[in-house]
């Protein structure tokens, strides 16, 4: 019996002698920095990057949608006077305060609204290369990743194809699946500070994209936002 008890009568009386100094508080508050948003006085390049489907310019304001509003408030837990940096892929980036939060009902979440009071602190720079690629379309969860470190790459066109093997053929890619395509473009700009939004083309025929491209031919894209892709 005493063999069994050793080790933890030995455990018990080698933390009775522990000085309180080396003990872990009982309260103890664990505490991270605000680096996702910030005041006025904080530093831009540390702040928060969200997309907005809309013009940029100073002096005016925008108000979010639900999703991206509860990513802010909610996920971030960002407050009224908080600042994130914005971009739209055109007008460059901005710094953008959270002006107002909006009331939250049980039936609607809160909606943010920015104001960018400050002029632009990148300028939107001109493509110069023109990298497109075009990939068979698979499984939706393999799909995402392929266009998440093709943005992250640099590439400025991204085309999916239907080709011999593609079991699902045009029907490949639904629209749920655009939407996650679409929300894995603009999450992977937020987090490589890229400005220039890669283009989603939409699905064609390979032989279709190969006379395409011979011609230059332009693809049909999707819009980023059009299907409410943020979030997903």
């Amino acid at each position: 019996m005493l063999r069994r008890l050793g080790p933890l009568l030995l455990l018990r009386a080698t933390h009775a002698f522990v000085p309180h100094t080396w003990r872990r508080p009982s309260s103890l508050v664990i505490t991270r920095p605000f680096a996702r948003g910030g005041t006025a006085d904080a530093d831009p390049n540390k702040l928060q990057r969200l997309f907005v489907d809309a013009p940029l310019m100073q002096g005016i304001t925008h108000q979010l949608g639900e999703d991206q509003s509860n990513y802010l408030a909610k996920v971030l837990r960002l407050r009224q006077g908080a600042q994130c940096r914005v971009f739209n892929g055109r007008d460059g980036e901005f710094v953008a305060t959270i002006s107002s939060l909006g009331s939250e009902t049980k039936r609607r979440r809160p909606l943010v609204t920015l104001s960018l009071d400050e002029p632009c602190i990148r300028t939107q720079p001109v493509s110069s290369n023109d990298v497109r690629l075009l990939f068979a379309a698979i499984k939706s969860k393999q799909s995402r990743l392929v266009v998440e470190k093709s943005t992250e790459l640099g590439a400025t066109a991204i085309l999916p194809l239907v080709t011999e093997r593609v079991q699902k053929g045009r029907e490949a890619l639904s629209g749920a699946d655009v939407a996650k395509l679409l929300a894995a473009v603009t999450e992977a700009c937020e987090q490589c500070e890229r400005l220039i939004v890669p283009q989603l083309h939409e699905i064609v025929d390979i032989k279709t994209a190969i006379v395409m491209q011979l011609y230059g031919l332009y693809f049909t894209t999707y819009q980023c936002f059009s299907l409410g892709c943020h979030g997903v």
